[in-house]
């Protein structure tokens, strides 16, 4: 389930991506993206009902991961340490009976996924990250006409 929804975590507006588990399903978790694992601190934290992780990718975005429906024992969704990395599509913890897991996406990721798909944990790409583009460099004039160029080397 997709929806642009407010994301009390970071207080900001966000794409919430809700996944239904098969109680009997997939018990480890693996890290959505690639990044950093930061923790959690806030008001939102303290009134969530389950246990949320936050990793940041190398571009600077935030994604939150949220364990709601069954989260067993209280671990976080991503068990690695506050500062350590994590890889997309690697074991980062444990789901302990969860029901469903909730990611808070920043609002300009574009979502891969439709309402009903199956994915697969670590093989299915739910959303992309979309960053804005630069500025393509203007050209420079020179006087001699060998101005700056872009090749392709060619593989022997």
């Amino acid at each position: 389930h997709r929806r642009e929804c407010y994301d009390a975590f970071l207080d900001r507006e966000a794409i919430k991506l809700s996944i239904r588990v098969d109680l009997l399903g997939a018990y480890l978790m693996r890290s959505p993206v690639e990044g950093t694992v930061l923790e959690l601190t806030g008001d939102a934290i303290e009134q969530l009902d389950g246990v949320a992780s936050r990793i940041r990718t190398d571009e600077g975005d935030d994604l939150i991961m949220v364990i709601r429906d069954g989260s067993l024992f209280g671990a976080r969704p991503c068990r690695s340490n506050f500062g350590e990395r994590v890889g997309q599509g690697r074991c980062c913890g444990q789901r302990r009976l969860a029901r469903r897991v909730d990611l808070y996406l920043p609002v300009n990721s574009r979502v891969e996924v439709e309402l009903g798909d199956h994915v697969r944990a670590g093989a299915c790409v739910l959303a992309k990250l979309v960053h804005k583009q630069s500025e393509p460099p203007r050209p420079t004039s020179k006087q001699d006409g060998d101005g700056p160029t872009t090749g392709l080397a060619a593989s022997a």
